[in-house]
């Protein structure tokens, strides 16, 4: 059971913020799929930017999008009205101002709380938002969209000011930048949040270029900004800065970006997350990907006894050190002669002179002069490489 304030939700994957929960028909096709929580669309009191989504899309990799569909406070609350006649699902609005504009903030927490949202998600991480406000805002010292997340006060502020003006729980949602992801976790959890939602995105970015015109290869676009960028390219920045949060707050945890499958939930709890949330994958592949990653998830439970996924909560963070900590163990890739089919992709990487053919096209690795990197077994097509220590 995943717990947040007083909502508890039987599963623990959210169905995360953005164009999948955007209408009615598509939060009635996430409860089909088995989703119990779901937060809205992004909503603000005035929509700083209008547009349509846009966005560069190479699947099981990357999504990225520079502009995108946003609601305002009306159609938010019209849509949240509708998800609680119409469905079952746990309902979060997600929020979104500029830093100074806590009158903002306040006035989209008390129409959601009207609406009867069982909760409210504090977007700090919107990366689409109107360049020229942001600017102006930041010469008068405040902030907007990420921006808002690389100031912890900023971060405090805010949530405090919503927190006394509804009795909802409150869930912040950031995208940490390394250097001060602990302090803006701190500062979230200090300000009176309930629960945090971190998105690890990597970094903003341009979509590549067409070769034969040289323009943005994004569809439907005469120009095109940089973007925030989402998908399994972004897991390992989403399982750092959870480590990171979990090591210093106490209240639930959600992590997304680039969660696609149960490997990945499984690994963003065992570095200490209480639940995740979930886009791409769905915006890719369908919502058959909710209903897969709750069977897998269960057979995973089943097949090693536990309860529920807490039970194998933040257990890989006692692995967790710094660079110059890291004990390193002797070992050495070992090749299975009756898995090799000798296709000879172990043999590409360009730094590697531990790998050859015999005369019967099996693999054989010289231990001596394997240095342990582990970019060997991920080539291979058939599992037939793994590592061993080299006593044994």
């Amino acid at each position: 059971m995943l717990r947040i304030a007083g909502l508890q939700i039987p599963s623990p994957v959210i169905v995360a913020s953005g164009p999948l929960t955007s209408k009615i028909e598509l939060l009635r096709r996430a409860e089909s799929a088995g989703a119990a929580a779901a937060t809205l669309k992004l909503t603000f009191v005035e929509v700083p930017i209008s547009g349509q989504m846009r966005s560069y899309s190479l699947p099981d990799s990357v999504i990225l999008s520079p502009i995108d569909h946003r609601l305002n406070v009306d159609e938010g609350c019209r849509l949240a009205r509708q998800a609680r006649e119409q469905t079952d699902l746990i309902l979060f609005a997600n929020l979104g101002a500029r830093g100074d504009q806590l009158d903002h903030w306040c006035t989209l927490a008390e129409r959601f709380a009207e609406a009867g949202v069982h909760g409210l998600e504090l977007n700090f991480c919107c990366p689409n938002l109107d360049v020229d406000a942001l600017r102006a805002a930041r010469a008068r010292g405040t902030h907007g969209g990420v921006q808002i997340c690389e100031h912890p006060d900023q971060c405090r502020r805010i949530t405090q000011a919503v927190k006394r003006t509804v009795d909802l729980p409150i869930i912040c949602k950031y995208m940490p930048n390394a250097s001060q992801s602990e302090q803006i976790a701190r500062a979230c959890a200090e300000g009176g949040a309930d629960a945090v939602h971190i998105v690890g995105l990597p970094a903003a970015g341009l979509p590549p270029v067409k070769p034969d015109s040289l323009q943005p290869d994004m569809p439907f676009v005469d120009n095109v900004a940089w973007g925030g960028t989402n998908g399994p390219l972004c897991r390992y920045a989403t399982f750092m800065f959870t480590a990171q949060a979990a090591r210093v707050i106490d209240i639930p945890i959600i992590a997304s970006g680039g969660i696609s499958d149960w490997r990945d939930l499984l690994s963003a709890v065992a570095w200490g997350a209480h639940g995740v949330g979930i886009c791409s994958a769905i915006m890719w592949h369908g919502w058959r990907m909710l209903t897969e990653l709750h069977e897998d998830l269960n057979d995973y439970l089943q097949r090693h006894g536990l309860e529920d996924w807490h039970r194998f909560r933040g257990h890989a963070l006692e692995h967790l050190t710094t660079p110059d900590k890291m004990m390193l163990t002797e070992g050495a890739s070992y090749v299975d002669p009756n898995l090799c089919i000798g296709c000879g992709r172990c043999l590409l990487p360009g730094h590697c002179d531990a790998i050859e053919l015999d005369d019967q096209r099996h693999a054989v690795v010289d231990p001596d002069r394997c240095i342990g990197c582990g970019i060997c077994a991920r080539l291979c097509p058939t599992g037939a490489i793994e590592f061993k220590p080299k006593d044994v």
